[in-house]
C-alpha cells in the first residue's frame, strides 16, 4: 500500500504541486473579500454596498467579453507548445492583440451605455471606475501560466496584489462617500499584478511581443467563439439575477443575494482549482479513466459540502453580515443544492467534453441553459412573482439543466 501511494505521488507531483498554489491562491481570492466583509457592511451599509457589487456585475460581463474564453483555449496551446518559444510568443501576441481590441470595444460599448442612462451621475462615476477591473483580465495573463504549469507566479502575484487590497481598504475607505474608492484600489492592485507577470514574461523567461499573422489570429478568435457564447451563457444566468434585483427590488437585496452567493462561491473553490490543475493534463494525454476516478472522490467531497452549508449556514450569515443580513439565509440554502450539481458539470463538460475535442456540443448545453434561464425569468416578470427565493430557484433549475444535458453528451460520445 505504501509503495502504491509513493508511486502516486511521484506519478502526479506536478499535478499536487499545482493543486497546492491554485489552493493559496483561491484561499487569498475567497478570504479576503469575505474578510473585509463585514467591515465594508458597516461603514456602507447595505444599500451602498448593493450599488458596488450592482457596478461589479456589469462590469463583470466586460470581463467575460475581454478574456473571450483564452482561459480555457489560449491554456490548451500554450499546454501543447510550452517547450517551443517562438510559438509561445506568438500565441501570447495574438491572445493579447485581440483581448486589446475586445477592450476598447467594451469600454466605447460602455460610454455609449452610460450616456444612454438615467441613473445619477456618481452611480455612472462607479461604473467607470469599476471598469478598472478589467485591466486585470487584459494583462494578467493566467492562461500562459496554466498553460506551462507554473502556478507559483500566479500564487506569489496575486498575494501581492490581495495584500495591497486588503491594507487600503481598511486605510481608505473609512465612511460611506468613500464607496468610489473601492473599484480605485481594485483596478490599482489589477496594474501591479499584471506589471509583475509581464515582467516574468518578458524579461524573465525570454519572449517578445511580435506582430502576430492575421490568420493566426483570425484562427485564436475563431477556435475561442464556442468557449466565449458558452462563458457568456454562464454569466447570463449566474450574474443577472443581481442586476434583475437591483431594478426591481433594490440594492439591498442586491447584498443579501450577494452574501449567499460568496459563500457558495467560497465552497466550490476545490471545484473550480481541480478543472484548473488538470485541464493540461488531460488536454496533453486524453485520459479518461483519471478523470472517472476523479469524479468518484469529487462527488462526495461535494455532497458533504452541501450538507454542510444546509445545517451551518446560519451561522456562516451571521459571523459575516450579522442578524441584519439573515435574509440571505433562505437564498444560501437554496444555491447550496447546486454545489454538486456544478461539481459534474465540471467533469462532465470542462473535463471531458471540452478537452477530448466535443467543445461545441458543450457551448450548445450552456446556451440553452441561459435561454431556460430567459424563459423562467420572463415567466416569473409576467406573473409578478420576482423576488430573493424565486431566482434563487431559477438558478439551480438551470444548473440542473445544464448538468444533465452534458451527462448526455458524455454519454452520447461514449466517455461515460
Amino acid at each position: 500500500m505504501k509503495d502504491k501511494i509513493v508511486d502516486l505521488v511521484s506519478r502526479n507531483i506536478r499535478l499536487l504541486k499545482n493543486f497546492s498554489y491554485l489552493s493559496v491562491i483561491q484561499l487569498i481570492n475567497i478570504l479576503i473579500p469575505l474578510i473585509i466583509y463585514p467591515y465594508l457592511i458597516k461603514v456602507l451599509g447595505e444599500d451602498t454596498y448593493g450599488n458596488v457589487i450592482y457596478a461589479q456585475t456589469i462590469i463583470g460581463y466586460i470581463v467575460i467579453i475581454i478574456n473571450f474564453g483564452f482561459n480555457i483555449t489560449a491554456t490548451k496551446e500554450v499546454s501543447v507548445n510550452r517547450d517551443n518559444a517562438e510559438n509561445l510568443s506568438e500565441i501570447i501576441s495574438a491572445v493579447y492583440a485581440i483581448k486589446s481590441f475586445l477592450t476598447l470595444l467594451s469600454f466605447g460599448i460602455l460610454l455609449i451605455y452610460m450616456s444612454l442612462s438615467f441613473e445619477g451621475s456618481q452611480n455612472q462615476l462607479l461604473l467607470l471606475f469599476t471598469f478598472s477591473l478589467c485591466l486585470n483580465e487584459l494583462l494578467f495573463p493566467v492562461w500562459y501560466f496554466q498553460g506551462i504549469e507554473e502556478m507559483k507566479f500566479i500564487t506569489i502575484i496575486t498575494l501581492v496584489g490581495r495584500i495591497i487590497f486588503f491594507v487600503a481598504i481598511f486605510l481608505f475607505v473609512k465612511e460611506k462617500s468613500h464607496y468610489l474608492r473601492i473599484p480605485l484600489i481594485n483596478g490599482f492592485c489589477a496594474l501591479v499584478t499584471a506589471l509583475i507577470s509581464l515582467y516574468i514574461i518578458f524579461v524573465k523567461n525570454g519572449l517578445t511581443l511580435i506582430l502576430p499573422k492575421f490568420s493566426r489570429v483570425f484562427k485564436f478568435f475563431k477556435d475561442a467563439i464556442p468557449i466565449f457564447v458558452s462563458e457568456f451563457s454562464v454569466k447570463t444566468y449566474l450574474g443577472t439575477n443581481k442586476l434583475i434585483l437591483g431594478q426591481l427590488s433594490g440594492m439591498r437585496y442586491v447584498a443579501y443575494y450577494d452574501l449567499a452567493e460568496k459563500i457558495i462561491t467560497a465552497i466550490k473553490v476545490p471545484i473550480k482549482i481541480a478543472g484548473q490543475v488538470i485541464l493540461p493534463k488531460i488536454s496533453l494525454d486524453k485520459d479518461i479513466n483519471f478523470i472517472h476516478k476523479f469524479f468518484k472522490y469529487s462527488f462526495f467531497f461535494n455532497v458533504t459540502s452541501m450538507l454542510l452549508v444546509l445545517f451551518f449556514g446560519k451561522y456562516f450569515i451571521l459571523f459575516l453580515g450579522g442578524e441584519g443580513m439573515l435574509p440571505s439565509l433562505d437564498v444560501l440554502k437554496i444555491l447550496a443544492l447546486t454545489i454538486p450539481i456544478v461539481a459534474m458539470s465540471s467533469i462532465f463538460g470542462l473535463q471531458l467534453l471540452i478537452p477530448i475535442g466535443y467543445i461545441n456540443y458543450f457551448s450548445k448545453s450552456v446556451i440553452l441553459s441561459a435561454i431556460l434561464y430567459i424563459i423562467l425569468v420572463f415567466g416569473l416578470y409576467i406573473f409578478n412573482e420576482i423576488n430573493l427565493m424565486s431566482l434563487s430557484f431559477v438558478n439551480v433549475l438551470v444548473e440542473l439543466f445544464g448538468c444533465l444535458i452534458l451527462y448526455f453528451g458524455c454519454r452520447k460520445y461514449r466517455l461515460i
